[in-house]
């Protein structure tokens, strides 16, 4: 069984996030296309990685199942925020690609709050595609994240759909232009510690040509950099799993099927 966690806000303190709402969810979640993943991602840094571990083995006071998750989400008072996803990713099916049917799932729990998440399983196609856009239009805002190179960055937001992007911890901008003119701009916590996300809101609303970057940060940075600039450097033919539509034909493969991490 896969255990996810839910952490009510009045629980749920740290310098970064104040007080929210929070989700998380198994490893096996996680997106093979993500250049972070075993690479210096945050969620195994000290002493995330151990409650994550905690988490997925059931142990926390925290874990739930996907359907528990799904009630704690509900219950939620209208209004406030919700943080979905702080580790792990929506479920997935068994050839890899996001469970589109959870994202829905996932969009009617939180309807009526300010809720806002994050995904890597970034491949591009038309039932993803909606998915996201009508769960921008419901007022959950989905980030799909790219890691290192704006090409990508530049291909979801031509999508229309809202984009974060993971830099190297050495970015001494705040904010810049892409070479396709779309706005990049740093996170306000990673510039100013005072600004939490319960105040920020930026993942949740802002401009459409706007797109969020995160520097590499915690224990494991140094990794994270390894690895973006590794994602960078490859060339874009090489990268074909990443962001890039798919044709229609993706839509027949998406139908309802047992996701992987769902329970």
């Amino acid at each position: 069984m896969a255990f996810y966690s839910f952490t009510n806000a009045a629980s749920n303190f740290n310098s970064k996030t104040g007080h929210m709402h929070k989700c998380s969810a198994p490893a096996e979640n996680c997106s093979n296309g993500c250049a972070l993943k075993g690479e210096g991602c945050y969620a195994m840094n000290f002493p995330m990685a151990l409650q994550w571990a905690r988490q997925q083995a059931g142990e926390a006071p925290t874990s739930v199942t996907w359907s528990g998750l799904l009630a704690a989400c509900r219950y939620v008072p209208r209004g406030e925020a919700i943080r979905v996803w702080e580790a792990g990713d929506f479920p997935m099916l068994e050839d890899g690609t996001i469970d589109v049917q959870s994202v829905l799932q996932m969009k009617n729990a939180v309807r009526g709050k300010r809720a806002f998440g994050y995904t890597h399983h970034n491949k591009l196609f038309p039932a993803f595609n909606a998915a996201v856009s009508l769960c921008r239009e419901d007022g959950f805002a989905i980030n799909v994240s790219v890691d290192g190179t704006e090409y990508y960055l530049e291909a979801v937001m031509d999508a229309g759909l809202p984009a974060v992007i993971a830099v190297s911890s050495a970015e001494t901008r705040r904010q810049w232009r892409t070479a396709g003119g779309y706005r990049v701009r740093v996170c306000p916590n990673h510039t100013h510690k005072s600004v939490q996300c319960n105040r920020c809101m930026l993942c949740h609303t802002r401009p459409r040509d706007l797109a969020i970057a995160f520097p590499a940060h915690g224990t494991r940075y140094k990794a994270a950099n390894k690895a973006l600039q590794a994602r960078s450097n490859a060339s874009p033919v090489a990268q074909e799993h990443c962001a890039h539509p798919q044709g229609s034909d993706q839509l027949a493969a998406h139908q309802p099927r047992s996701p992987v991490g769902a329970a």
